[in-house]
Order: C-alpha cells, then structure tokens, then sequence
C-alpha cells in the first residue's frame, strides 16, 4: 500500500518538472528566435541606417594635411569647427580640376569646415579622406574685390579672344606696388613713386588648362582700375625637346630629381628607391660621382608619395617646360621624372606653377629633408 502510495505522490512531481523543461525550452527557443530575428535586422539595415555619423580621424587628418600644405599653417594649429555627411555628384566631389574627368558617380563623402582661428576653409571628401578638395580658400577667393576680378578677366578674355566665363582665378595675393605703374613701365604713362596697394592675380583657363597648362599673372591696383598683365611672371610651359629628355627610370626607381644650374654651377641626381632608400649623386664633368644614400623611407612613406603623384594627377603635365622669360636672373632647373611622366621647372618661377605640381614638389622636399 505503502509503494503505491509512493507512486502515486511522485507523479504531480514528475509533472510539474515536465512542465518547467517545457517552459524553459521555449523559453530560449523564444530568445533564440528573438536573437536570430535581431541579428537578420542588422544584416538587413542599409548603409545609411548603420553609420557613424563621427568625423573618421583619417578625413579629419587628411584635411588638416591638406590645408596645412596649402597654406604653411601647422597643423596643430588647424581646428575642425563643423562637418557634415554628404553626398557629391561625381568623382570629383563636385570640384572638377582642369580637364580632369569625373566618374559620373554618387560619392558619399563629407562636407568639413577647418579654422586657424581668424578664417575658415570649406573642403569637401569622400567617405576614407583618400579625396579632398577645397571648396573655398578664403586667401585666393573670398577677399579678392570682384572688381579687380572680372577686370582683370576682362582684360584676359580680350587679349587671346576667349569668354570671360572659361577663365578661373586660380591665386590672388595682396601686393604693395613700388609706383603707380605697379612695377610695370609704361611709355606713355607718367608714374608717381608712391607705395601702390594691390593685387597679383594668376589666371587659367577653365576648360582647357590640361592641353597647355598656361597661366596669366596680373598686377592690379587696389580696386582693379588698373590691370597689367605680368609677362615676365606669366607661365607659358612649352614641350622639353626629346634630345633633352632624361632617360626613364629603372626599374627599381619609384622617382627621380635632376638639379642643375643655379650661382654654384653644381648637378645631383636623387632617386627614390622602391625599397625606400633615398641616394644622392653629383654629376660632373666626367660623369657620375659617388653615390651616397641620404635618408630611408618605410614602404609605407614610398606609398604614400605613390599615391600623392597620383592624386595630383602629375602624369598629364608630362614633357611639360616650364622655365622664365629670356634673359631672367640665375636660375636652378629642376627635372623631375617618374614612371609616366617628365617635368621641367626653374625654382625662381615655382611659386607660379600650377597647385598640383607645387604639391608634388613640397612632397618632395620633405623626402629630401
């Protein structure tokens, strides 16, 4: 009687344990389904609903470069004061260089403003920084009068017969003019010897800067009643003849710099290396000297100054001449080479030359120092 007693008080026990596993398992069943729903969720969200909408450090830092190369500021002193996402309509963000072409292509990106503390600088980027561009340079825009602008575009427009709307201010600096002539003589204008404030101004044509790379550089008086084109200044690149053509480069060169000329007279050859060694040689009379390495890059350094020609476009200047009028001071020429390419400049006109090649060139000279 006993046992069955025993039986019989064991099976309430036995069903309510029954019930419990039953309830536990769909329990994580439910968490389980409620997990896989979660995850199919965050699979599913599109690009939009999953980004960040921080500054990545990479575009903060590109810019920062970018800005600090342009104008000489320091970094450290170059604060991002405000951005935003954004969406550009092509490749180039929007901004198109000279004869550049676009990929017809939505590019998500980033719209950053930066501030030295008295200007501000808008530039725009894709999503990595690997593409920035400014969008308004307070120095070369922004203060320049329009008076002095369309004047002198006027003046340009009708010297080689062009519209007025396919040239593009591409630099203004504020000068003071030693006369009234701005420095320019003019036979049949009287100049008074008085401090002149004003403009030097550096024009391109829009469309059509890629097949002749010319730029224009005018002088102007404050308000733009006087414009004077600067032929002395003026850049007109002509081909390097194919006699004078360095040879290409090695196959284990990424870059190369020939110097020559200047007061001291005296030639060097420096070429970047791919495995980054940076070597140095004089050139003589009777031929190559000894070659001396003066500094080692990391293979990400060479990249970086790889991916720097590329972005400046350095290739489409190639065979490009770019030297100073007949008859100027002392000057030093320098022949820079790489893969595709082959440029020549005097450093008495760098200043002038146009902004990507003044790019390339600064990236240079921090290889060298």
């Amino acid at each position: 009687m006993q046992i069955l007693l025993n039986k019989i008080s064991q099976k309430p026990v036995r069903i309510v344990c029954a019930l419990l596993l039953s309830t536990i398992a769909a329990a994580e069943k439910g968490a389980l389904l409620e997990a896989t729903a979660v995850a199919k969720t965050i699979r599913g969200m599109t690009p939009n609903t999953q980004r960040s909408d921080r500054l990545p450090q990479t575009v903060a830092n590109a810019v920062r470069r970018d800005l600090s190369q342009q104008t000489g500021i320091s970094r450290n002193k170059l604060s991002i004061i405000d951005y935003s996402r954004q969406t550009w309509p092509n490749g180039c963000l929007g901004i198109p260089k000279p004869g550049e072409m676009c990929t017809q292509a939505l590019v998500e990106g980033w719209k950053v403003v930066v501030s030295d503390g008295t200007q501000e600088w808008i530039y725009r980027t894709d999503n990595t920084g690997s593409n920035v561009r400014l969008f308004i340079s307070p120095d070369e825009k922004e203060n320049l009068p329009k008076s002095v602008a369309n004047a002198v575009k006027r003046d340009l427009a009708r010297r080689i017969q062009v519209p007025t709307d396919l040239l593009r201010i591409e630099r203004a600096e504020r000068r003071k003019w030693l006369d009234s002539c701005l420095g320019i003589p003019d036979p049949v204008t009287l100049c008074t010897q008085v401090l002149t404030p004003g403009w030097q101004v550096t024009v391109a044509l829009e469309r059509y800067a890629s097949s002749s790379q010319q730029r224009w550089v005018y002088r102007t008086n404050k308000s733009g009643s006087v414009v004077k084109l600067d032929e002395s200044a003026t850049i007109q690149p002509r081909q390097i003849p194919k006699n004078e053509l360095p040879p290409a480069l090695a196959r284990n060169v990424v870059f190369r710099a020939l110097v020559s000329g200047g007061i001291a007279g005296r030639s060097f050859e420096t070429t970047l290396m791919q495995d980054g060694r940076v070597i140095q040689t004089q050139i003589t009379g009777s031929g190559m000297g000894e070659r001396k390495v003066i500094r080692r890059l990391s293979q990400q350094q060479v990249r970086e100054f790889q991916r720097l020609l590329e972005e400046s476009n350095f290739d489409r200047y190639d065979r490009l001449d770019y030297l100073p009028a007949p008859g100027s001071a002392d000057y030093t020429t320098i022949t820079l080479t790489s893969t595709n390419a082959t440029i020549r400049y005097a450093d008495i006109i760098q200043d002038l030359l146009p902004k990507d090649l003044r790019q390339v060139i600064e990236a240079w000279n921090k290889v060298l120092y």
